[in-house]
């Protein structure tokens, strides 16, 4: 009788055993999805952790390319400022793509003003695009800041990147360039005519003429032209305004063609 005693009693341990062991793993298992479900979130490409299908940590997979985690930023090089008056003023932007296999068809720029104490007094808000490995040029032309200021700089934001295969620099051509020196009203007249070398049809094509003082740019003026077909050509006449005391030639006089797809 006592022999049958033990053996109840070590069975009733063993399935208080057992029901413990489970109970421990259900809520084990409740509390660690809670965890992963409410506090650590669905999976994202900006989590921090390599889940979902990705490649590397955030990158790859549904995610953006690896490749586009490790390139180099877009550099405002340059900015030169052009003073017309008191109150208005040209800027000529130096924008360099580092990248030789990435171009961004879009991206937006911030030009800031700041006065002599530092403070932002005027911003313009700006977008363009640059081709893979490209050093461009932007002309801001008829620039009225809200306050008088002492310096500006550019902030490039919302890039978006593209592989060189799929936004490459189209083909064009550059010809019967000629530059027209109007002494009188101390001015230059830039002609010439672009062709559409490709057999697509490109939206719009700024001609920027700069003209170019021991590196520095002293005048900037621009032309668009508009819609142009396959194998398409168009004559263009820039006039540039030189600055008071500059002595011309042709040596300083620069033609850059922003060709947009």
């Amino acid at each position: 009788m006592r022999h049958g005693i033990i053996k109840t009693m070590q069975s009733s341990i063993v399935k208080q055993f057992i029901y413990a062991v489970f109970y421990i793993v259900l809520f084990s298992s409740i509390g660690y999805g809670a965890y992963f479900f409410i506090l650590q979130g669905e999976p994202t490409c900006f989590d921090g952790r390599k889940n979902q299908n990705e490649v590397e940590i955030d990158c790859g997979g549904s995610c953006e390319l690896c490749a586009i985690r490790n390139l180099l930023p877009i550099e405002a090089s340059q900015i030169f400022i052009i003073e017309h008056d008191e109150a208005l003023y040209s800027l000529v932007l130096e924008l360099k793509n580092p990248n030789v296999t990435f171009g961004s068809p879009s991206f937006g720029y911030s030009i800031r003003f700041f006065d002599e104490n530092n403070a932002v007094v005027s911003t313009l808000e700006k977008s363009s695009f640059i081709y893979p490995g490209e050093i461009k040029f932007i002309v801001e032309s008829n620039i009225r800041p809200n306050k008088p200021f002492q310096r500006a700089e550019v902030l490039i934001h919302n890039v978006f990147w593209r592989q060189g295969m799929d936004f490459s620099i189209p083909k064009f051509q550059l010809r019967s360039i000629e530059t027209e020196y109007d002494v009188e009203n101390n001015r230059v007249f830039v002609k010439g005519i672009f062709m559409n070398q490709n057999s697509f049809p490109l939206a719009r094509v700024t001609l920027n003429a700069l003209f170019n003082l021991e590196g520095i740019s002293n005048a900037a003026s621009k032309t668009l032209i508009q819609s142009l077909a396959p194998s398409e050509e168009r004559a263009f006449q820039i006039t540039l305004p030189l600055p008071k005391d500059a002595q011309f030639t042709q040596d300083n006089v620069f033609l850059y063609a922003e060709v947009e797809r």
